[in-house]
């Protein structure tokens, strides 16, 4: 997995960044150890981890209790742009960050970090499923239907499932839909693999 850590206090990431390349993990850096943090390396070099695609997490390790960004934390509002996962570490009471979907560490970092980058995106579920309650409504349709969104390996993977009675031409058009949505959601994403089932048949894992 590559993981882009911040760190709200210069080498407070030292023993995180261990553990998770201890653990087989790619660990990119918006600013050079013991270099100035303007400008980060986007800047300097044009080699910006996040614009070069591929960035699965990112960690902000916060040693002491924040309410605002630090200086060093420039790449979790960059990675939040992007909509891509983000997890806290160390501190996490009153981070502010929670409020736009950051997710705190609880137990051991390298699973925590594994898991967060691998669960489910709620607010990319929520502009798909409205996209689905939309096309079922409009073909007289029942409207039960859940879904599931995560980004796994830059890639969303979605599934969306119907009731028995949605035939496969619209569960087609409403995969056509789903994925428009999600383009526009979070254009920076890899790609979108989408599959459609029915209720009952399974359900989002």
């Amino acid at each position: 997995m590559d993981i882009l850590v911040t760190e709200s206090i210069a080498g407070a990431a030292r023993e995180a960044v261990d553990e998770l390349e201890a653990a087989g993990h790619r660990v990119h850096r918006c600013h050079e150890e013991g270099q100035p943090l303007f400008p980060c390396v986007g800047l300097a070099t044009d080699q910006c981890p996040l614009e070069s695609g591929g960035i699965d997490l990112v960690l902000a390790v916060r040693p002491r209790v924040r309410t605002h960004p630090s200086a060093g934390e420039d790449g979790v509002t960059c990675g939040l742009r992007r909509r891509v996962p983000v997890a806290v570490h160390g501190q996490t009471v009153m981070n502010p960050f929670e409020s736009f979907g950051a997710e705190a560490v609880e137990g051991d970092l390298v699973a925590e970090c594994e898991r967060i980058a691998s669960s489910r995106r709620p607010r990319h579920e929520e502009v798909a499923r409205e996209v689905v309650f939309d096309a079922l409504r409009v073909a007289e349709m029942p409207l039960t239907t859940a879904v599931s969104v995560r980004r796994l390996d830059d890639r969303l993977v979605v599934e969306v499932l119907v009731d028995a009675e949605v035939p496969q031409r619209a569960r087609e058009v409403i995969a056509v839909r789903v994925v428009g949505v999600l383009r526009s959601f979070d254009p920076d994403a890899g790609g979108i693999d989408i599959s459609t089932g029915t209720i009952g048949a399974g359900s989002p894992r």
